[in-house]
């Protein structure tokens, strides 16, 4: 019944009104939603500086194989005195420069840790 002409609120369960009830859902589903987003951010931060990382180690020892191909390929054209020995030391002395000119524009326009 009425009381002053306002309807009594529709009650659901422990005669707590619905109204309340779907403001406690929704306050329950955005704080979840919220700590989701949070973590799940987190967690993306943590997978791209994995990434950052591996690609770093790679480079490193990308460099450290050239320079060892380089070393080797000059030892042996100084033994073999072979021209063509010669010419591939060369080019394995030009790959070694030219990766470390990429990897320090890598390094240039790397921005540094917190």
């Amino acid at each position: 019944m009425p009381l002053n002409g306002v309807p009594a609120a529709k009650t659901c369960w422990l005669g707590v009104p619905i109204g309340v009830w779907q403001m406690l859902v929704a306050a329950v589903v955005t704080i979840t939603l919220s700590w989701m987003q949070v973590h799940t951010q987190a967690v993306v931060a943590k997978v791209e500086q994995v990434a950052v990382d591996t690609h770093t180690l790679v480079n490193s020892n990308q460099g450290t194989q050239l320079k060892l191909h380089a070393g080797t390929a000059k030892r042996l054209a100084i033994l073999s005195n072979d021209p063509v020995d010669a010419e591939i030391a060369k080019q394995a002395e030009a790959a070694v420069a030219d990766h470390e000119k990429a990897q320090g524009t890598v390094d240039a326009g790397k921005k540094p840790r917190d």
